[in-house]
């Protein structure tokens, strides 16, 4: 019994999301106050977790890896299940969407109608912030491990269709062929420069992604003597499969669809752009050069391994992007690490003067410790351009000891 639970919980972890969120979606229809304490343990868990369960810098070793697979498939379905409870819950009792209501009193003489009719606003927002991180999870952590497997067309589909409740399909085709190639570079819109703050950050990178997006598939489709404007397009058919999910929720729920569908996208692409700004920030890369692991920020917290299903081990991930999550490993020594998780990051993040107040002084001693003497070079503009003293104070220093003139920059 004890070696069966902790097997469940060996590799349920990387799934804390989507268990928190699923225990969660029974209490949208009974509408009790149970639902708002859930929330605040999944709070308190979640982000005291990340303060309180330490690292885990070990490398892991999965007696049966691939049982990885189905348990991604399982929440992607999660993720879909999440997003219809959301919309019943909303359109409800004006619209009992697929009569979801009526079945469940007959099964178990529970009047959710009546139950939805006294819900509190702290309720409805509870359940909003549910279903944001469930669908976030999936459509951000899930799309992306398996959309970066091209090898298994399955996993690669499966993926696909996990970013559409987050309206999230031009991911699969500008992340793995841009951000990839293009990541601590100016070129990349998902890597934030130094002096950057989130919000100017997020704003800039979703329009430059969808923008790159199109790019990438014309270029695509160009080579191989295509139209751009054919089923061929998968940026095409990734929002045709996202307009059918609109449409199809709209004409179940009515008007009362909307709403949470526009949430549900705004919290997949906010989520992501956080996720970018701390793993990316102010990190340069000469274009020429191929990714190394100093090249992304990583953390080893044990709570945001867990939460965000290994992605926080992204110096490997970026460094080999054909690594399964579950096979990353954890580079201690040799990448820069997170001011703390990614939770605790992203919501200092939402302070720019304490972020950079912080994020100087590791930009420092990156371009000390692990910069090469190109990207040294590079540095000293980014560092002039970046709006902050500490850095353009770095920027001098570094500048006067130089051995040689520094070439003009373009």
């Amino acid at each position: 019994m004890f070696k069966a639970i902790k097997s469940s919980f060996d590799y349920g972890k990387f799934f804390i999301v989507h268990i928190l969120g699923l225990i969660a979606i029974p209490m949208y229809f009974i509408g009790s106050d149970a639902l708002i304490i859930w929330g605040m343990f999944s709070t308190v868990l979640v982000v005291g977790g990340e303060f309180f369960f330490g690292k885990d810098e070990s490398d892991w070793d999965f007696k049966y890896p691939n049982l990885f697979y189905p348990l991604q498939y399982l929440a992607v379905i999660a993720t879909a299940v999440s997003e219809i409870a959301l919309i019943w819950l909303i359109a409800a009792p004006e619209r009992d969407m697929l009569g979801m209501g009526a079945w469940i009193q007959s099964v178990f003489s529970i009047d959710v109608m009546a139950a939805r009719a006294d819900a509190s606003y702290l309720f409805l927002f509870t359940a909003f912030l549910f279903t944001s991180a469930v669908i976030a999870i999936g459509s951000v952590v899930v799309g992306h491990e398996l959309t970066h497997r091209k090898n298994k067309p399955f996993a690669h589909w499966m993926g696909r269709l996990a970013q559409v409740p987050g309206f999230f399909t031009y991911f699969s085709i500008r992340h793995p062929y841009g951000h990839h190639n293009l990541v601590a570079t100016p070129a990349d819109p998902a890597t934030a420069q130094r002096g950057d703050n989130l919000y100017r950050f997020s704003t800039r990178s979703i329009i430059g992604q969808y923008k790159m997006t199109w790019d990438l598939e014309k270029e695509r489709l160009d080579k191989m003597d295509f139209e751009t404007w054919t089923w061929r397009n998968e940026a095409l058919r990734g929002w045709a499969m996202e307009a059918a999910w609109a449409i199809t929720m709209v004409y179940f729920a009515g008007f009362w669809a909307i709403p949470v569908l526009i949430t549900m996208a705004l919290a997949s692409h906010y989520a992501l752009e956080a996720a970018n700004f701390i793993e990316h920030y102010g990190l340069i890369r000469v274009p020429t050069e191929p990714m190394q692991v100093r090249h992304a920020w990583n953390s080893n917290e044990r709570m945001s391994l867990w939460v965000v299903g290994g992605v926080p081990r992204h110096s490997h991930h970026h460094a080999d992007a054909d690594v399964e999550f579950w096979h990353l490993k954890p580079y201690v020594e040799d990448a820069p690490t997170t001011i703390l998780g990614y939770v605790p990051s992203m919501l200092i993040a939402l302070v720019p003067p304490l972020w950079h107040e912080i994020m100087n002084a590791r930009l420092i001693q990156w371009d000390n410790e692990m910069a090469s003497p190109e990207e040294r070079l590079i540095a000293i503009d980014a560092c002039r351009n970046s709006g902050q003293a500490a850095l353009i104070r770095h920027a001098d220093e570094m500048e006067a000891s130089l051995s040689k003139p520094r070439p003009l920059a373009a």
